[in-house]
């Protein structure tokens, strides 16, 4: 059998990366006999979202070097540290041609295209602005594509805010999302939208990220840096809005803690010889965390896999309009929906942030028993979808 996984591989950033190998990873344990394979496709929205953000300053000695800046590095350390692990097709190249797609993957002769994890299914690309593909109908929904079997693997929408351009697009893919033989949703949103694009309810369940599904730890480096008696706890700060960011950074310094950027993750060595080094750097910065305050899925999960630190999620009601986030899901699915708060700009109420940092209802033990607990409900939804393939 071969199996085909459609995934965002070509995102940068670290949950991207974890989700794919933990996919791929998914996918061969469950068909060990099966030769599974990432679709090596690059929407043209990604690279071009991509070469915004790289930079190289120009060289002015004789023998001086052009310097790469943390993106390209931290991209090509990520490429590497996946076709190292996980088996890829031959390149697509870059582009948005949804069909040509579509005939690369039809002539590799796959038996079944797994599409997912993450946010394949996004109908107005990231508030409004696509990062990742194309808006839909992208190579993400499959259009046209016969021959082998469909299945959607813990998808989502998100975000999803109930607009009447998403809701049109939904309408618009309907008939692609029938098309699929089975799927996976990740959030109890992405459930609701495919009920009202008139997805049969057999042939749906859910499963949690792959990142919950299938162990990281191992990728952390052993050991840990040690910390001075005087020294302050550490809070790790992933927060987008940047008006928002500013009141939780400066209610977590007047708390005594010393706040670190995990919008840009620290301790990746990017330059590294070996990639893996880069991964476990960066989730090695997760495991020394007291605290971690976010608006990040990955973020998150990457928090509670590595690290006994408490976790604030934040909502942000400026960007979703309802509260039916994916982060709300996670955190309601993980039984520390109390932990997340919902607010704009003008930053949390200073009473419950202030209550939050000092109590919570579980540590690493319980949090591992309810991940495990998530993970059984979750192969027993993949095994109701493979025996009806």
């Amino acid at each position: 059998m071969r199996i085909g996984l459609l995934t965002y591989h070509h995102v940068v950033n670290i949950g991207s990366v974890l989700q794919t190998y933990c996919s791929y990873n998914l996918l061969t344990q469950l068909f060990p006999q099966a030769q599974v394979e990432i679709i090596d496709h690059v929407p043209a929205v990604s690279e071009a979202f991509k070469a915004r953000h790289r930079k190289v300053t120009k060289a002015k000695g004789l023998f001086a070097k052009d310097v790469e800046n943390e993106f390209i590095l931290t991209e090509r350390a990520y490429d590497r540290f996946l076709r190292q692990r996980c088996k890829h097709g031959p390149r697509l190249g870059v582009t948005n041609d949804h069909k040509a797609v579509m005939e690369a993957i039809t002539q590799a002769g796959y038996d079944v295209v797994f599409v997912g994890s993450d946010t394949v299914f996004q109908l107005d690309g990231y508030f409004g602005e696509p990062i990742a593909d194309d808006y839909p109908p992208n190579a993400y929904y499959l259009p046209g594509l016969r021959g082998p079997k469909k299945v959607g693997l813990a998808v989502s929408f998100d975000p999803y805010t109930d607009q009447p351009k998403e809701r049109d697009k939904l309408s618009e893919v309907a008939t692609l999302l029938q098309a699929f033989d089975h799927v996976l949703y990740r959030d109890s949103t992405a459930e609701g939208l495919l009920r009202d694009a008139g997805y049969p309810a057999d042939r749906m369940g859910h499963i949690p990220d792959p990142t919950v599904m299938m162990d990281i730890t191992h990728l952390v480096p052993p050991g840990g840096a040690g910390r001075s008696a005087d020294a302050l706890p550490k809070a790790g700060v992933a927060v987008a809005d940047e008006r928002l960011l500013q009141h939780v950074r400066q209610a977590l310094q007047e708390a005594g803690y010393d706040v670190l950027d995990y919008m840009h993750p620290p301790n990746q060595v990017t330059d590294a010889v070996d990639p893996a080094t880069v991964v476990g750097n960066a989730l090695n910065g997760y495991r020394e965390l007291d605290l971690m305050v976010t608006d990040r899925f990955h973020g998150s999960i990457l928090t509670l896999q590595v690290s006994d630190a408490n976790v604030i999620g934040i909502e942000n009601a400026g960007r979703y309009s309802q509260p039916n986030s994916k982060l709300r899901d996670l955190y309601e699915r993980l039984g520390i929906g109390d932990h997340l708060i919902r607010c704009g700009s003008e930053g949390p109420d200073p009473a419950v942030f202030a209550d939050l940092l000092k109590k919570r209802s579980w540590d690493r033990a319980i949090m591992m028993q309810r991940m495990a607990t998530l993970r059984a409900q979750g192969f027993a939804s993949v095994s109701a979808a493979l025996s009806a393939l």
